[in-house]
């Protein structure tokens, strides 16, 4: 069943292809329909092994006959939940990572895998990180599970079917908070209105400034949904994304902060949409992705957001580039197959090119790369250490 984890029931084939052949037919053209099947079934590939990885706790970890599509996968999940490469084999394990002096390192992990088939790889993963204070938190990851790649809204949606789908999640958003506030407003009222021994007063009064803190943090969180100077700074890919069998589940984070979360009773906000309602605003791609018979569209996102596989000179390399940033920064990490040490980056795109600072070297001019951005692909030079080598990384 789809949503469990592999190692509790094995996967299923999520396809069942079937030739008829009619008795008429010449062998030559029997032969020919077999090749086309073949060929069907090769471009059609079944559900991803997911296993589990004990590392304060259990992360997955993925498995496939095709072993680059599974290194884009694990180096996007455990670069982004860790900061470090994942194992070159499962039997590896990882080693516990240096944190700094009073910082905590992520701990509690635990996953779920919520759709595993032929087109997609959808998985949660919870964890408690530190920082000042230490929180649980979830993290959504979607998969193209024919090539690896990171799935995030901006894939999958038209400019202007993002733009619908952002403004039907915000009424829906400040609908849910309104509605919490009124909730407030008559338990409040309730609660006033009992009458109640002298030595409960203190308490009362205690309550009563509970409820008004709640509203005034949900009208807060309101009147952020609907201010245009933030308008300004949110995207389709901003909320989590959850992608199930025939639904997509958005997520905006909490209105609350961390030392007001016990008022918080919504937490995260979560709406779903079936994918039928959804299918106007999906482009070619998202259709090819999500709706049965889409056909086979290539993605158009760029190499942002993803893995990239590569080499410097003639060293493999594996590349994890995030988000072009509103103000065209960009940040990074790339390591050395052979050595899987995480070496941190952060650049600027200019035009169709991109270029990278290996911002925590020691060396006194620091390395960088620079590369000409075509499609989903980085071409061009790593400079540092006086020394020019070429540089090319891509899906």
């Amino acid at each position: 069943m789809q949503g469990k984890n592999v190692w509790k029931g094995a996967p299923v084939l999520g396809f069942n292809l079937r030739l008829f052949l009619n008795s008429a037919v010449t062998l030559r053209v029997r032969a020919l329909g077999a090749g086309l099947l073949w060929l069907a079934c090769a471009a059609q590939a079944g559900p991803l092994t997911v296993k589990p990885l004990s590392y304060k706790g259990t992360l997955p970890y993925v498995q496939s006959d095709n072993a680059q599509l599974a290194q884009r996968i694990n180096s996007l999940i455990y670069l982004d939940m860790l900061e470090l490469p994942p194992p070159a084999k499962l039997q590896d394990g990882l080693k516990e990572k240096k944190v700094e002096e009073g910082m905590q390192p992520t701990s509690d992990l635990s996953f779920e895998v919520g759709r595993n088939d032929e087109r997609i790889l959808a998985l949660s993963i919870s964890a408690e990180g530190c920082g000042a204070y230490c929180e649980h938190y979830t993290r959504q990851f979607n998969f193209d599970a024919n090539t690896g790649r990171h799935v995030v809204a901006s894939d999958i949606f038209t400019s202007a079917g993002a733009v619908t789908l952002m403004k039907q999640l915000g009424t829906m958003r400040l609908a849910r908070v309104k509605a919490e506030i009124a909730r407030i407003r008559n338990d409040a009222r309730a609660h006033g209105g009992k009458t109640v021994a002298a030595k409960d007063k203190a308490q009362l009064k205690e309550d009563e400034a509970g409820f008004n803190e709640a509203i005034e943090m949900y009208e807060q969180c309101a009147a952020l949904i609907v201010d245009p100077e933030m308008a300004k700074y949110r995207t389709i890919d901003t909320d989590k994304m959850k992608i199930g069998n025939n639904a997509i589940t958005f997520i905006r984070e909490r209105c609350s902060i961390h030392a007001l979360r016990a008022l918080d009773n919504l937490d995260e906000i979560a709406h779903t949409l079936s994918l039928k309602d959804l299918a106007l605003h999906l482009n070619d791609y998202g259709r090819s992705l999500l709706v049965s018979g889409g056909g086979n569209a290539l993605p158009v996102g760029g190499p942002f957001n993803q893995v990239l596989i590569g080499k410097i000179g003639q060293a493999p390399i594996t590349l994890r580039l995030g988000a072009r940033n509103t103000d065209d920064t960009v940040s990074g990490t790339y390591y050395y197959n052979k050595y899987r040490t995480p070496i941190p980056l952060f650049g600027k795109v200019i035009g169709n090119t991109l270029a990278m600072e290996e911002s925590e070297s020691k060396d006194q001019t620091l390395p960088v790369i620079r590369a000409t951005i075509k499609g989903e692909s980085l071409k061009g030079l790593w400079v540092g250490s006086g020394k020019q080598i070429a540089f090319e990384a891509g899906p």
